[in-house]
């Protein structure tokens, strides 16, 4: 069972890590709050997984370098 950390899996694409929202967040040095907002506005992607959201960094860093950071104050 999973304690709320961070889950790889394998993918055409090789190996994926999924993080929290919390672990995203502190990853990006936001508040978890923003993190949800992103994910809840379609402006970050994100997988559910076992109902939770979980984010690959690596897609989330690719989406705010691509897009920008958003102002945490507008979203």
């Amino acid at each position: 069972m999973n304690n709320g950390t961070a889950i790889t899996m394998d993918t055409e694409m090789g190996q994926r890590r999924w993080v929290t929202a919390k672990e995203c967040a502190e990853y990006f040095a936001v508040s978890v709050e923003f993190i949800r907002r992103l994910t809840q506005a379609g402006e970050i992607p994100a997988m559910r997984i076992r109902g939770l959201a979980r984010y690959d960094l690596e897609e989330v860093e690719r989406t705010f370098l691509q897009d920008g950071m958003p102002d945490e104050r507008t979203i």
